[in-house]
């Protein structure tokens, strides 16, 4: 599922993904708005559709908003073409029970009241 969200004063494309294990930010939004990285180990990310990537840095509390609604999650930095960001279990399992209609492709779920 793809929601826009706002990161400082930009809008971001943000795939909503329960199939990713992890979060990402696109390499190029992470320079362009020049957020602190934190180097790791490199690991390799196989993406759906097979490819693979090396991620070799992360974003560390990266803070975005989603429907003016701030959230805030670590992120690692690869090369993403579809969007700027994705939100995999990573971040969806801080949410709680989540109610999904992926007909009307919407979420709800309850965050800080």
């Amino acid at each position: 599922m793809k929601v826009n969200g706002k990161m400082d004063k930009i809008t971001v494309c943000i795939l909503i993904d329960s199939r990713s294990t992890h979060n990402f930010l696109n390499t190029i939004v992470a320079l362009k708005l020049q957020f602190q990285l934190t180097t790791i180990k490199p690991m390799i990310v196989q993406a759906t559709n097979g490819d693979k990537m090396v991620c070799k840095s992360m974003c560390q509390g990266l803070r975005w908003k989603i429907q003016g609604i701030s959230f805030q999650a670590d992120v690692f930095i690869i090369e993403l073409s579809n969007c700027e960001m994705v939100l995999g279990i990573q971040w969806l399992s801080l949410l709680g029970d989540i109610l999904c209609n992926y007909k009307h492709l919407w979420l709800s779920f309850d965050w800080q009241g």
